[in-house]
């Protein structure tokens, strides 16, 4: 079954303000995510996606 979290998930998941989230949407720090009616969700699979390749990129960038 696939999970889709609400932007009060990503604010308890990574601790941020809900301005933050948007912003971080803004700037390309998180993915955009969809909606579903008026109601902003963000699917669990894409998220994870996102940290590994998160996480990828931080261990090339140490490595230099």
């Amino acid at each position: 079954m696939k999970q889709f979290l609400t932007i009060n998930d990503l604010v308890e998941r990574y601790r941020i303000s809900k301005p933050s989230v948007y912003n971080y949407i803004r700037t390309g720090k998180l993915p955009k995510g969809f909606y579903i009616g008026n109601s902003h969700r963000w699917a669990l699979t894409e998220l994870e996606a996102f940290e590994a390749n998160l996480m990828n990129t931080q261990e090339l960038n140490n490595g230099r």
